[in-house]
Order: C-alpha cells, then sequence, then structure tokens
C-alpha cells in the first residue's frame, strides 16, 4: 500500500515534504474561459518540479473536432526561474497545499524563500502564478525573474491565436 503524504489542515490539502521524498502529483483547475492543468513534486535532488498547461476551451482550433482546444504547455526549464547575479536559484520545496490555489513554499541556499501561488482566474482567461521572495535574515542580493520566454500560436476557428 502506498504511503500517504497528504493531509487535512482547516480548509486545506497539504503535504509537508520530508527529507529524501521523492514524489509527483498533478492538479487540473477551471478558471472563466481557462483551464489549468499543472503537474508538480519533488525531484531526486530535492528541487521543486513544476510543469503546467493552460487551456482555453473557448478558442478552437481547426480541425474543430473533440480535442480542438487552444493551449499551451510550460515545462520545469521554461518556467519563471529567480535568479541572484545571473544565476538559477534551485527552491526546494518543504510543503504543498491545496485551497482552491495550489501553493509551494519553498527554501532556496540563498538566504530567503519562496511561495508560488498558481491558479486559473475567475474574472478573466488567464492562467496565474504568483511568486513571493521573502528574506530569512538581513541578506543584499540583486533578484531577478527569468521568463522563458513562451511564444505559442495556432490555427484557430477565428483566426490565428497567439500567446
Amino acid at each position: 500500500m502506498a504511503k500517504q503524504i497528504w493531509g487535512i489542515d482547516g480548509n486545506s490539502l497539504v503535504w509537508t515534504v520530508t527529507d529524501g521524498q521523492i514524489h509527483y502529483d498533478d492538479i487540473e483547475m477551471s478558471g472563466l474561459y481557462t483551464d489549468f492543468w499543472i503537474k508538480y513534486g519533488v525531484d531526486g535532488e530535492g528541487r521543486l518540479s513544476l510543469d503546467y498547461k493552460c487551456y482555453f476551451p473557448a478558442l478552437r482550433t481547426i480541425p474543430n473536432n473533440t480535442h480542438a482546444t487552444y493551449h499551451f504547455d510550460v515545462s520545469n526549464a521554461e518556467r519563471p526561474r529567480i535568479t541572484v547575479d545571473g544565476l538559477a536559484v534551485d527552491e526546494y520545496p518543504k510543503e504543498f497545499s491545496f485551497d482552491g490555489v495550489l501553493t509551494v513554499k519553498s527554501t532556496t541556499d540563498k538566504g530567503f524563500s519562496t511561495e508560488r501561488r498558481l491558479f486559473p482566474s475567475i474574472d478573466s482567461s488567464n492562467c496565474i502564478e504568483l511568486i513571493t521572495v521573502r528574506a530569512e535574515r538581513e541578506v543584499e542580493l540583486e533578484l531577478s525573474v527569468e521568463s522563458g520566454h513562451i511564444h505559442s500560436f495556432g490555427r484557430g476557428t477565428k483566426g490565428v491565436y497567439v500567446s
């Protein structure tokens, strides 16, 4: 029997990551005209793994059939990365929680922690990832976020779709 890693804390499902734990999970959420599929977890080195797909069911592609929904994929390598002095920072998840929003709380070896909140918009056609950075001690760093520069397009029933 598989070990249970999720627990309930108030209105949230919570997974507290233990040392050496390797696990991946996925979830699909829907907002207004948007579906957000997220695969998340901890890799063999204890680092955050995060892939997601944003679907826009109202935007039909050609051929117009059951699978004709415009979407784009963001792989773990393409997701927004926090950098310090131009070098990507590894995030080591300590907790995943879900209360309608997927929240990932992580530490780094650079003196700060991160919190990523992922959810579909309820009032516009968007998939949202909010990243919060918190200093654990007084530290002077120049932080930046590098986007994966994802460009996607598809031929649709109402023209060309670009994201």
